[in-house]
């Protein structure tokens, strides 16, 4: 599988990126892809983050308070957001497109972890399932978290009942370790984690099949494809 064509083309989209040896923007810019665009966040987003908040697979595999209302959606947009732009990461929605109209898909960010290495993470609203659009606003932010930000890893934990995000994340490359014992932690229990990385100049295409890495991770595949 090659670089799809808005991937090759981002340096045309994006209107800032870190200067020379340093980490991040610090500062918000969108990014244009085919399917959707990862747009900057605003204080407007907030009922279709509360709403898309609801949805139980959100609420189990994310640190989303629950119950979700609309003052955890004003506290998203207002506060965590522009903090992890401000320490070098980014943390974008997710706006795709249906005829000319651009809607709340979901959201991705990027947390500035240690050496050059920035954890991703990710959701999208149930209705715009299973479209790809997970799929390709991962490789944007990965590509973005590379040429633009000056990352060399990126890095990414999913629980092991998450085969969505295990497999949006296997179609753009990342490359999985293992599953970690009790490294997460989820409305104050500890749970395992599925781990994996990419690094800069990997393929952006599955590095193994996928049923060799259900079975390596002895994950349970319901069949769960959505992206």
């Amino acid at each position: 599988m090659s670089e799809t064509p808005f991937v090759q083309g981002i340096a045309k989209f994006v209107s800032t990126s870190a200067a020379a040896g340093e980490i991040g923007a610090h500062r918000p810019f969108p990014v244009h892809g085919t399917l959707l665009t990862l747009d900057v966040p605003r204080a407007a987003d907030a009922p279709e983050v509360a709403a898309a908040c609801q949805d139980p697979g959100i609420q189990r595999f994310t640190n989303i308070p629950v119950p979700f209302g609309p003052e955890h959606a004003d506290n998203f947009l207002n506060e965590l957001c522009p903090r992890l732009w401000d320490e070098g990461g980014a943390s974008w929605i997710i706006r795709a497109f249906d005829s000319q109209t651009a809607h709340l898909a979901g959201t991705i960010s990027l947390r500035v972890g240690m050496e050059k290495t920035v954890n991703v993470g990710y959701w999208i609203a149930p209705e715009w399932r299973g479209r790809g659009l997970m799929r390709e606003a991962l490789q944007l932010a990965v590509t973005t978290a590379f040429n633009l930000l000056g990352f060399e890893c990126v890095t990414l934990e999913a629980h092991p009942e998450n085969l969505a995000s295990i497999r949006v994340a296997w179609h753009c490359g990342f490359r999985f370790g293992g599953i970690l014992r009790g490294i997460g932690l989820h409305q104050g229990q500890r749970e395992d984690r599925a781990v994996a990385t990419l690094l800069q100049g990997d393929p952006l295409e599955p590095a193994t099949e996928w049923t060799a890495l259900v079975k390596r991770l002895q994950l349970s595949d319901r069949g769960n494809t959505s992206d």
